[in-house]
This record gives structure tokens, sequence and C-alpha cells, in this order.
């Protein structure tokens, strides 16, 4: 940078310091004899109070007069350097509109405040004349706008001139990140560049002159947490600052601060605030950039109407928003959206056996409401899978399975045959199998399973049929009733004639095997009554006795009708003894008396009748002789 100035009429040396308002930063000297000299290893972004002093072998009046303003207080600080003798100082800045301010200081410096923006003062010092000119800060850019240009990475911002202004800088940051975007301009609007979709600038707009730049200012917004942030550039002077933030509707909400920022803690939602920073020390600042915030109001009173596969979501309008997201996302983190500008939107490609949890979030310009509340949506269970069934014939019953589905709380099986017969079995939510009876036997039956939900239904599983190939062989049984009936034949033919079985039984039910399921079968059942005649005597009867057992074993020829004999043995004094066969022709007639003759005879029998008694055959047992201890017959 190269410092200049009128020179003195005497020859004199001069030596320029640039002292930085930073402290950590060393101060940058040159000397020359000339009427200027460049300063050289100053460092970018910094500002430096310049002074230039003139030196030879004899003292001069006050020298190196130096005018430093306060870009955020539109304040003035004269200095200068001693003169030999001086005992004391005057300082006179005048202005325009016939403004002057005098100082008087025994030190060598004089304050100013209270300047007006964009103006140009003059400073005198005196024991000894010398002149300086300088001038505060230029005004704030006001009426700020900006146009994005859709399709684009780039916006258009523009504002009214601000008095003393020769240039503008405008900047953009996103939010609190490094992602920033800048222009400059001698005009009153300036493109902006490489903008980010999607996101939100906070923009400032700062005027600048040869000598200062304005005010700026800035507005950190948290739409999570309802907290908005005004920062600003701290003046050199210190002092309290009030931020005071008007509403659309007129409500005033105020922080203090004594520090370069202030906070505003639960803003209402939906309304439009306006920005004003004032310094306690009357030093007022214009209004941020006519900087408003809106921050968005929460949907609220959600209602979701559901369709398999497509979530029809409604609210209620919330106040400040342009437009709304909505959002559902299940427990494993699958995520579904849509954007309106409505208060409706459909959720499409929604799946089966999931939970949605389902929020709406509102949007503006300047910020994301908070979240609504959330709505939980389970969809229908996933139908069924792997569904089999098998039947038994017999018992006209079917056992349907499947596999089970997620979300289910239960299921229903269906069973529907051509000819419009059908039936249902039902499971709990841990079956995977139910039994329907009372089939049609010979039909085929269409069977499906659908799954069923807390809220919702799952569609039918993919169906499969029971065909007549498994319900192939039947067996029946026929009953009658007997009526003095002797035997029954039984016999079923099919319609073409054929024999398909018969029975030939003195019982009252007939098992049919082997039978072809969906035919039509003939059933005849005939009874058949018997004449029972007397059977014949028996003949050839014949005996011998027993003399151990005292017992006569009688045999006989069969006897033709006969079913059952009897043999009947009768001796003197009333001795009798008999015995029955079923079938044999042999008895034992047992327990006959000692030294007795006895007749036997034979007589056979049935249901229905006896024949006469067969020839008699006389047979005596043996006398009893007593000879010591032994007996003989």
């Amino acid at each position: 940078m190269t410092v200049s100035w009128i020179p003195n009429a005497l020859p004199f040396n001069y030596s320029v310091i640039a002292v930085p308002l930073a402290g950590n930063i060393s101060s940058v000297t040159c000397k020359t004899s000339h009427a200027n000299c460049s300063l050289s290893g100053l460092q970018c972004g910094q500002t430096y109070n310049v002074s230039v002093k003139a030196s030879s072998g004899t003292s001069c009046s006050p020298q190196s007069l130096t005018a430093v303003t306060d870009c955020g207080t539109n304040s003035l600080l004269a200095s200068w350097n001693a003169a030999p003798g001086a005992t004391s100082y005057t300082a006179t800045v005048t202005g325009p509109n016939g403004f002057s301010e005098t100082c008087f200081s025994s030190n060598l410096t004089c304050s100013f405040s209270s300047l007006q923006c964009a103006s140009q003062y003059n400073i005198t010092v005196t024991s000894q004349d010398s002149n300086c000119t300088s001038s505060p800060r230029p005004c704030d850019p006001v009426n700020v706008t900006s146009i994005y240009q859709c399709g684009s990475d780039k916006a258009t911002v523009s504002w009214e001139a601000a008095a003393g202004a020769v240039a503008y800088t405008v900047h953009a940051q996103e939010g609190s990140s490094q992602h920033y975007s800048s222009c400059r301009s001698n005009t009153t609007s300036c493109q902006l560049n490489q903008l980010q979709c999607g996101k939100v600038y906070n923009l400032t707009v700062m005027a600048e002159d040869a000598t200062c730049n304005s005010n700026t200012s800035t507005i950190d917004q948290n739409c999570s947490s309802n907290v908005l942030t005004v920062k600003w550039k701290q003046s050199s002077t210190e002092q309290n600052y009030t931020v005071q933030a008007t509403s659309d509707s007129g409500v005033n909400t105020t922080c203090d601060s004594t520090e370069s920022s202030c906070s505003f803690l639960d803003l209402s939602c939906g309304q439009l605030y306006t920005f004003t920073v004032m310094g306690h020390s009357n030093v007022i600042f214009p209004k941020m950039l006519n900087f408003t915030f809106n921050y968005p109001c929460a949907p609220m009173n959600l209602s979701v109407h559901y369709n398999v596969g497509s979530a029809q979501v409604m609210w209620g309008a919330a106040r400040g928003a342009s437009s709304y997201s909505v959002e559902g996302v299940t427990d494993q983190g699958s995520a579904v959206t849509c954007n309106t500008t409505n208060t409706n939107c459909s959720l499409n490609g929604l799946q089966c056996s999931q939970t949605y949890n389902i929020t709406v979030m509102a949007h503006n310009m300047d910020c994301d409401s908070v979240i609504s509340e959330t709505y939980h949506l389970m969809t229908e269970p996933c139908p069924p899978t792997n569904v089999q069934a098998n039947i038994a014939c017999e018992q006209l019953t079917a056992t349907v399975s499947w596999q089970q589905s997620d979300l289910a709380v239960g299921y229903v099986a269906y069973f529907e045959n051509e000819i419009g017969h059908n039936t249902s079995c039902v499971g709990t939510d841990a079956d995977t199998s139910c039994d329907v009876s009372g089939l049609m036997c010979g039909t085929v039956y269409s069977v499906w399973v659908k799954a069923l939900g807390q809220q919702y239904n799952s569609s039918d599983s993919i169906g499969v049929s029971i065909t007549p190939g498994k319900l192939d062989i039947c067996r029946f049984t026929i009953t009658y009733t007997n009526r003095n009936t002797y035997h029954f034949l039984v016999s079923v033919t099919a319609d073409n004639g054929g024999m398909i079985d018969s029975c030939n039984t003195t019982n009252t039910t007939c098992s049919i095997s082997n039978v072809t399921c969906g035919d039509t079968l003939r059933v005849q059942v005939t009874s058949v009554r018997a004449v029972h005649p007397s059977p014949c005597q028996p003949q050839g009867v014949r005996g011998n006795i027993d003399c151990v057992t005292n017992s006569a074993w009688i045999s006989w020829d069969a006897a033709a009708g006969a079913d059952s004999y009897t043999v009947i043995a009768v001796g003197g004094k009333d001795y009798t003894a008999n015995c029955t066969t079923s079938s044999n022709t042999t008895c034992e007639v047992e327990d006959l008396a000692c030294g007795v003759l006895y007749n036997f005879s034979v007589i056979a029998k049935n249901s229905k009748c006896e024949s006469q008694p067969s020839a008699i055959i006389d047979l005596g047992t043996g006398n009893i002789y007593f000879d010591f201890v032994k007996q003989i017959c």
C-alpha cells in the first residue's frame, strides 16, 4: 500500500507507521524524504491506523494528524504528535449543514461522536495549522431482495442504494456450514453463483467507501429448536445493545446483550419478524437489511386413508407454511416420501407386513418446522405362502396348511367347488393349518388362505385345487332293518348295470368298497325268509360205558336239518341224565349211577323243531363189591 501526503516547504525526513487494531499483529513502517512511501507486509482483512511523522533538527507544531473512524458507532478519533512547548490542543470538526464541534485536550487525542453516515468532515488541530480530511462509514443498504433462478445454481440479489457507498459486497452462507457464495458490485444488484439446491442461505449486503464498510449483520436460525440468533459487528466503543423483533401482527420482542449477538427463544411459529439493533449510546443501526424471518408451525391433525400399497395423508394447514413434505419410515429404515403445496399427499409403494411411522414437515423460504406428531400405520399382512391342501375321502374332510405372515393376528382358509358349495376354517396367529369337514366327494374345490391384520387384511393367497384324482376311491356302509329275515342279499350296480359289489349276510349292515367317487350307484337289498322243517331222526346210535368216571359216550350219524343234538339217559328208580352238543355227533353223559341199566336215545333240533327220538340202546353200569379196602365197579 502506498501512502502519500502534502510535503512541508522545508526539507524533512518522513516516517510512516501502520498500527493494526488487532493486538497480535506487528506494525509496519517505512521511511522516506519524499512525499509518498510504500508499506509492504500488510495482512489482508486487517484494519490499520496509518500516521506520517516529519523530523528535522528543530521542533515543529503538531504534525502527523490522523483521523480514525469507528465504522460501528459513526464516531471519529483524531490523534497527532506532540508539539514542542504546547500545553493543550484544540481540535475542531466541521461538516455538512453547518455542523461544528470542538474538543479541548491536554493529550494527543480527541474523540467525536454522533456523526452522520456518508458525510465528509474536516478536522483542525491547533496550536499550529494542520489539516486532515476523513469520512465516516457509508450507510447500510436496505430493502434487500433475492430472486432465485429456478433450474440453475444462480440467484440475483438487489437492494436500495446506500448513501456514501461506492461499492457493495453480497455474502450468502448456508446455515452454519463452510459453504458460501459472494459477489461484489458497484451497482444495486449482484448475482450469486454456485448455490446448492435445496439449501437455505443467510444473505448479508455490505456497503463500502474509500475508508469504511457498513455494518455487516447476519441471522443464525436453528429451526429444529426455534432459536434465532442475530449477529452484528461490535463497535469499538463499549456499550450495551437491544435487539427488537417485530412480528407482522405488531408484537414486539426484545433481547439485550453486551456482546455482538443476541438470541431469541421460542418465537411464535407462522409469524414474519423484522429485526432492529440499537446501542444504548443512542447510536441506532438501521434495520438489518430489512431482514425478515418466518418460522412455519408444525402440521397438526394428521389422518391417513389406506388402500393396498398407497396411503393418502391429510392434515390441517400450518401457519407460515408454503409447502409440505411427508415421510413414512419403517422400523427397518425403509422410507417413502412425497412433497406438496396442498394439505394432502399420497405415499405410494408401501409394502405389506410393515409398520410405517408417518410425519409431516412444513417449509417456507426461511425455515423448516419441527415434525408433526407421528401417525403409526400398520399395513396389511402379506398373503400366506406355500398353501397346501390334503383331503380324506372317507371322512370328507380336508386339512389346509400355509406359511405364516408377519403382523398377522389370524388366518381364514376358504374352500369353494364348481357348483357353489363353500366352507371355511380359521386359525390363530400361531397356527399354520386348519381342518374343514362336510366336503362333497368327487367335486373339485379351490382353496385359498387370507391373513388377518390388526387394521387391514391381506389379499388372497395363491389358490390350490383339490382334484378328483385325490378323491378317487370311496367306501360306504349300507344299513337296513331285520324283520324276521333269515339273511340278506345286497347288490350294488353302476348306471350301466355293471356289478360293483355285493353282500350275502345275516347282519343288518353291508360295507361296500372300491367305489369311484362321483359315480351314481344302484343299491338293492333282498331279504331271504326260510321255511324250517323238522330235522331227521338221528340214526346209528351207539355207545359205551366208562366205568372209572361213571359216564357214557354216545355217538350217532348226522341228521339232516339239525343244528344241535340232545342225548337223554333214563334208568330205573327215576335215574335220568343228558348232554347237548351244537354240531358234534358225539356227546358224553356224565354222573351215571352204578348198577343201573340206562336207556339212551338222541333227539335232533333246529331253531324251529325237534326230531323224533332215535332208537333206544341199553347200557348198564356195574355193581359195587366190597373187598377189604378195594372198591370194584
